[in-house]
């Protein structure tokens, strides 16, 4: 199994020269992530969603703002940053340090597990959205 966009399977293959075992990670709403493992780094793949789903958003002004902060202690590495492709890769953020006071850890794990939660069949077509009909009202 591949990620659905060809040539980011293509692009990641030439870019990273070593095996890539990727995993599809639960989350957004509109975009595709993927794990990516290559040769000992973890990369998040992110397939951008469509415009008519991810209206407004403006990949090439993205490119352009992640590339202006690379190199920040704060920003997420971009490997590479493909708008007329679609897709991005980024090298994957490690757990806070130093660790979370025992207070926020006990929230930040509680959230967590809200989010791991499974949403029941009969409730999945509640929970999605249809932006295109929700821009029309």
């Amino acid at each position: 199994m591949y990620p659905p966009n060809p040539l980011a399977l293509q692009w990641l293959q030439h870019t990273l020269k070593a095996p890539i075992d990727w995993h599809p990670l639960a989350g957004g709403s509109s975009n595709q992530l993927y794990t990516v493992h290559s040769a000992g780094q973890l990369y998040v793949l992110r397939i951008n969603a469509p415009p008519e789903i991810a209206f407004g958003v403006d990949r090439w002004r993205e490119a352009h703002v992640l590339s202006l902060i690379q190199g920040q202690s704060w920003a997420v590495p971009v490997i590479g940053n493909h708008p007329a492709l679609g897709f991005c890769l980024m090298r994957a953020c490690h757990p806070l340090t130093p660790p979370l006071e025992p207070a926020l850890n006990s929230l930040y794990q509680a959230i967590h597990e809200l989010q791991c939660l499974p949403i029941p069949h009969t409730l999945s077509s509640v929970m999605s959205l249809n932006y295109p009909k929700l821009t029309q009202h």
